[in-house]
């Protein structure tokens, strides 16, 4: 019996050893580390966006301009601010989308953007032209001014660039200077664009700025715009890239779902493109290239839907260490990547293990050394085997219900399931046994 016990007490002492040994060694925390910028997904899908009407006033003189748009409820601190100008006016959210009136008296002419602020950050601009009246000055042959505003997301051509003609005139006897200046008529204008495209609109009498058209831009667009009108010169080529707006999307990913404390381990991770910190979802679903690292098994594509802007990916690594998940967005050309870190949980694995042998001591006290060196060796492996059966199980979520994969990890956790695996594989070795004596028996 002495040898029994001591047996028993050894392999306790053993899997402690071994615990220490490797607890230093083996961490249990594991984690998805998303892309550094990535945002929430619950991010609002609306952009801002902000109009001023009349877009362009005679300089020196009082005139109330209206400005307009749209803005999230509850956005900090909003501005509306001219810094050529030195104009800056506080204004809620409720106020921009009912329309906020301001008295404006510029004594400087030009063409200055406005912009949308909240708290420092630039959320949306347009343009406010400052003109000589058509009474000042000879009438001479003017100009065309081409503006454009920042792209905006569109449901169709992944963007828009709204586009303004500003009317100029020369200034002055011997020094001459370009001016805006409002037109005396309603002025027809044709933008012509891409080679062979053209767009026609007016310019109101009295105006000398007016939002003429909203070129569809998507990846790889590339235009040269200019605008003529009768009496005028044609406007200086305007060129419009996609690759000059590096940072018009971004593409992002976020952990989604993972179980990286199950073997083999899997993650779930999201991926997504954003526009200034918000939530894009393109006109088209979108092809997205996974590379994966060596010990990865998952799909070597996925797709950004239309509908929901989100996609999916899903795999799992075959070994337990840190690995690297490389996605490429091929329209777009974007490119991003994730850093799964897998680990087994080996000591709380061995805390199980150790609680299943402490639980069959305290179950079965002395009667576990009342019988054969070999039943003996039996029902311990029995015990740790099921305690080793049902942890694994629980890490592999495969009992649905249950789920929260890695709570189970750490040594609150591998006490309970080790002595409740422990009685589960000790309680399945005496039935078997007992099945085999009574077998014996009816043969016999």
């Amino acid at each position: 019996m002495s040898r029994k016990r001591t047996f028993a007490y050894s392999l306790i002492a053993l899997l402690a050893l071994l615990f220490l040994l490797l607890r230093d060694s083996i961490t249990d925390d594991s984690s998805v580390h998303p892309y550094p910028d990535a945002l929430s997904l619950t991010a609002a899908v609306d952009f801002p966006t902000l109009s001023i009407e009349p877009s362009s006033v005679v300089v020196a003189r009082q005139t109330t301009v209206q400005f307009r748009g749209t803005v999230n409820d509850g956005t900090p601190a909003l501005s509306l601010e001219i810094p050529q100008l030195d104009f800056r006016r506080a204004v809620t959210s409720r106020q921009l989308t009912q329309g906020m009136s301001v008295s404006v008296i510029p004594n400087q002419l030009g063409t200055f953007p406005v912009h949308l602020v909240s708290a420092g950050r630039h959320l949306a601009s347009t343009w406010f032209t400052v003109a000589v009246p058509v009474e000042l000055g000879p009438r001479r042959l003017g100009t065309l001014a081409l503006q454009t505003d920042a792209p905006r997301p569109d449901t169709q051509h992944f963007f828009v660039i709204p586009l303004h003609v500003v009317t100029q005139a020369l200034r002055g006897e011997r020094r001459q200077t370009l001016a805006a200046k409002v037109t005396d008529r309603d002025l027809p204008v044709t933008i012509h664009y891409d080679g062979s495209f053209e767009l026609t609109s007016v310019v109101p009498a009295g105006r000398a700025q007016h939002a003429v058209a909203q070129l569809p831009f998507r990846p790889g667009s590339e235009y040269t715009v200019s605008a003529t009108a009768e009496g005028y010169r044609e406007s200086e080529p305007l060129r419009l890239s996609w690759d000059d707006y590096d940072e018009l999307l971004t593409l992002h990913v976020e952990q989604h779902t993972t179980t990286p404390h199950a073997f083999p381990a899997s993650a779930e991770i999201s991926i997504y493109l954003t526009h200034r910190g918000r939530l894009f979802t393109p006109p088209q679903a979108l092809p997205v290239l996974v590379s994966l690292g060596t010990d990865l098994v998952g799909p070597p594509s996925i797709t950004i839907p239309e509908s929901t802007g989100i996609g999916r990916w899903k795999g799992r690594a075959t070994q337990p260490h840190e690995q690297t998940v490389a996605f490429v967005e091929p329209t777009t050309g974007l490119k991003t990547s994730a850093r799964l870190t897998f680990v087994f949980p080996w000591s709380s694995l061995l805390i199980g293990m150790i609680a299943a042998i402490l639980g069959l001591l305290a179950a079965r006290r002395t009667l576990l050394f009342r019988q054969p060196t070999s039943a003996l060796v039996l029902e311990v492996l029995s015990g740790v085997t099921g305690a080793v059966l049902m942890y694994l199980v629980l890490l592999q979520e495969w009992i649905p219900w249950i789920g929260a994969a890695p709570t189970l990890v750490g040594w609150p956790a591998a006490l309970c399931i080790g002595v409740l695996g422990g009685y589960s594989g000790d309680g399945t070795f005496r039935l078997v046994l007992k099945g085999l004596k009574w077998q014996s028996q009816s043969t016999g």
